[in-house]
């Protein structure tokens, strides 16, 4: 299944902004890669691979609004099984899009996510131990409105995880590696007021080893960070934890409308090794994880409403006067 472009969805929408006055247009973006690799590619020997104790978790979702009756609301999803064992092994992925346009094509609000997780198995070996594991990720959700201020909103969001088991099923103490990478790239964007765009992702590789195994962390390579977020309004945030006890990354990015264009933007990227040592009989669970979410929002606030004279006001304003007057008279006697 080929990638939706979501670029020429945009294009419609966003003619109009080189001729109209905008009241606001909102857009969050993120693409993430990140990819691990266990014993070079080959099953290590003696050590069966299998799904660990946790349960899997897929949790996803794309959605959009605009506050117009006119509105034509469409939403696409698509998933595709994998297969590690076919040569070449086939990648699953999964896909939502959701629009709503307005009848003029341009003005509206769209959400989308695509990602494609390729697993492989050694092929040279009789049992099922995955040996390598890649995903790529992107989500968007954009709003433009062009003329009256009506309310526009849209979200995607997805979750994901998954269980290793790596058990020792031999007398000898062995050891092995998982080398892993990741590189994200995270950007919101907000032009107008009364609303936002926020991009936020996550990254988990958790090792819970038994007695008789140890894990190690070995970095190869610099946590490269890129931010801009010095607009006011603009919010761009990244935290990574990575030690013996594995990885967690989570970044995002916000901007707040101001009545301006306010944008926030992140990279960052790593590459690293998990080293891996079981005594006989002993096991770690590996629990690997992503999520990602896009979000926008624009809710116009009411006008004022202009608070009515009583009728009796006038009357009494001239009877201020009045008597401000005789006061003066009063005085001058």
């Amino acid at each position: 299944m080929k990638p939706i472009t979501i670029s020429s969805v945009l294009a419609t929408l966003l003619l109009a902004t080189a001729v109209q006055a905008t009241p606001i247009s909102a857009f969050s973006e993120l693409e993430v890669s990140h990819s691990f690799v266990i014993n070079n590619g080959s099953s290590p020997e003696g050590i069966d691979i299998s799904f660990g104790p946790n349960a899997l978790i897929i949790d996803n979702d794309a959605t959009t609004f605009v506050d117009h009756p006119s509105g034509n609301a469409v939403d696409d999803s698509e998933v595709v099984i994998g297969n590690q064992f076919s040569d070449p092994p086939l990648a699953a992925e999964r896909s939502w899009l959701s629009t709503t346009i307005l009848p003029n094509g341009t003005e509206g609000a769209l959400a989308h996510y695509h990602t494609t997780i390729l697993t492989e198995d050694d092929p040279d070996d009789d049992n099922s131990d995955i040996t390598r594991r890649s995903v790529h990720q992107v989500g968007e959700a954009n709003a433009v409105i062009t003329s009256d201020p009506i309310a526009a909103s849209a979200a995607s969001f997805e979750r994901s995880a998954r269980s290793y088991l790596f058990t020792n099923t031999t007398n000898d103490l062995i050891s092995f590696n998982i080398a892993g990478q990741f590189d994200a790239s995270l950007g919101a964007q907000y032009t107008g007021i009364d609303g936002f765009a926020r991009a936020s992702a996550g990254i988990e590789l958790l090792f819970s080893p038994s007695n008789g195994a140890e894990v190690s962390y070995f970095p190869i390579s610099p946590y490269l960070t890129t931010i801009e977020d010095t607009a006011p309004g603009a919010v761009a945030a990244e935290q990574l934890l990575i030690d013996t006890g594995g990885l967690t990354f989570s970044a995002s990015t916000s901007a707040i409308g101001d009545g301006g264009t306010t944008t926030a933007l992140l990279d960052a990227e790593i590459r690293y090794i998990f080293g891996l040592s079981l005594a006989p009989g002993a096991t770690v669970v590996m629990d690997a994880g992503f999520s990602q979410a896009n979000a926008v929002d624009y809710t116009p606030r009411a006008p004022m409403t202009p608070v009515p004279v009583p009728a009796t006001l006038p009357l009494l304003l001239s009877g201020l006067v009045g008597f401000a007057a005789l006061r003066r008279r009063s005085g001058a006697g």
